[in-house]
């Protein structure tokens, strides 16, 4: 059944599965035309093309032969043939026939006898999402559904069924270059796209072949399943034998439930003038190497560390001293967000109060700034900082010395000269979300600790959180 959202410029459809009875009688009728001719709708019925794009009465070829459509499908037609003008379009599958007969009931280009864009025509947006059960055995599924849709489709999402449902064996899905591909002629209009798969990294990198053009990129891992228990020589083969991927306009990457053994995938992605990096892991898997992995990607296959702007890292665990020496190449950094990350190696906090703080003191007691030497720059450029159940009252003294010792460095104006462009330096908000249950009391701040962050005159908000 269709469903409107913020109309008229967004609609979400649910495609109904068809009976068995009404799936055999299209099958029977698709064998009557080719699946290239979706224009060819004028058939013997001489008048076809004069009654405007009213495809819910007749059929693409035209002729006066009736097929069972689902009541639900034929109201879905109705609204992007007839409807207001729509920019969005989500689409909910429950199988590939069901989208096949949608597609054939709307072919590109519309009525021959009129002028009028549709609102099918119209659509920059598409979102399309097989559901749990459905089966695609076609390996070319794409290259026949996405030809069908509006040649301006700008942006992609989309939601493969389970691994379960496709025709690979699990010995084998290492083997497998890649299920499916995206058209060429799609793909390269690209600027947005969001892939959300269990079937593997393999097969992720495929559907981005042709992507040159985007600008936006979510891989989204869905938790690999369980059964696929690889081992660290196969996952190592994998990305071994990994396509490169240029990604020459990319400014955002988006990695959600990607388990930590497969961030060797970012050795494939080059992506060179990468601004906000996202990423979301299994928390749940441990590994080393990660941050390793990750300073390679930035320093050296995509070489993005002198300009990246965002990091987001959630529900991952690292080294603190090695995302320490992450975070010593990233001189742009603006906008820091930790959440749910484990540390392992000492505190995290502790590491960044001791990077800012300067060492030998020109005497026992002395509080002399300039006559101590004066740490290396570290996140120079630093504004925005959110964590999320990271800071407790045992750590929560490292947090203000941090911010306190970075505000004596600006003012003393030891590491004004490393600041990019005119940017001040000074951290202006700091957000902390902490643990609470009934057992702990709230996190707070003493009278030395609050008269410290008060003098950067920054926003602070600390909130406790449940889980």
């Amino acid at each position: 059944m269709a469903r409107s959202g913020a109309l008229p410029k967004k609609l979400q459809v649910f495609v109904p599965r068809m009976t068995r009875e009404e799936s055999e009688q299209e099958d029977e009728d698709e064998t009557d035309e080719e699946p290239e001719d979706e224009e060819e709708n004028d058939g013997e019925g001489g008048e076809g093309d004069e009654e405007g794009d009213d495809h819910t009465d007749k059929q693409p070829n035209g002729e006066a032969k009736d097929i069972e459509v689902p009541e639900d499908i034929r109201q879905v037609v109705r609204l992007l043939t007839n409807g207001v003008p729509l920019d969005d379009l989500r689409l909910e599958c429950s199988s590939a026939d069901d989208l096949k007969v949608l597609l054939k009931f709307l072919p590109l280009g519309g009525s021959k006898a009129s002028s009028k864009l549709r609102p099918w025509d119209c659509i920059n947006s598409l979102s399309l999402s097989f559901e749990e059960g459905c089966l695609l055995d076609e390996p070319d599924a794409l290259g026949y559904f996405l030809p069908r849709f509006p040649k301006n489709i700008t942006s992609f999402e989309l939601r493969l069924p389970d691994s379960d449902y496709i025709p690979l064996d699990s010995d084998i899905r290492l083997e497998v270059p890649g299920f499916m591909e995206l058209p060429q002629n799609f793909a390269e209009k690209l600027t947005s796209f969001s892939i959300s798969c269990d079937w593997g990294v393999q097969h992720m990198l495929i559907l981005l072949e042709h992507c040159a053009n985007l600008e936006v990129l979510t891989l989204d891992f869905l938790t690999l399943s369980t059964e696929w228990e690889w081992t660290a020589e196969q996952y190592t083969a994998l990305i071994g034998g990994l396509p490169q991927v240029k990604l020459p306009k990319l400014h955002t990457l988006c990695l959600r439930a990607c388990p930590p053994e497969i961030i060797g995938m970012l050795g494939s992605l080059q992506a060179p003038v990468l601004v906000h990096l996202d990423f979301e892991l299994d928390g749940e898997l441990d590994l080393l190497g990660v941050a390793e992995d990750l300073l390679t990607f930035l320093t050296t296959e995509s070489n993005c560390a002198p300009t990246l702007n965002s990091l987001r890292l959630a529900a991952i665990k690292l080294d603190a001293l090695e995302f320490c020496q992450v975070l010593d190449e990233l001189p742009a950094l603006t906008h820091l967000v930790l959440e749910e990350v484990c540390f392992g190696g000492g505190d995290l906090l502790q590491k960044l109060d001791e990077r800012c703080r300067p060492s030998h003191p020109a005497g026992p007691r002395s509080t002399e700034w300039h006559r101590r030497e004066q740490p290396k720059p570290f996140l120079p450029n630093l504004k925005v900082l959110k964590l999320i159940d990271l800071v407790n009252e045992g750590n929560l003294d490292h947090l203000v010395r941090f911010i306190d010792s970075r505000e004596q460095l600006y003012r003393t104006q030891a590491w004004r000269s490393k600041l990019v462009g005119s940017a001040v330096g000074s951290l202006k908000e700091l957000i902390v979300g902490y643990h609470q249950d009934l057992s702990t009391s709230p996190l707070d701040l003493n009278s030395r600790q609050r008269e410290s962050l008060k003098r950067s005159g920054m926003n602070l908000n600390i909130f406790p959180y449940r889980f």
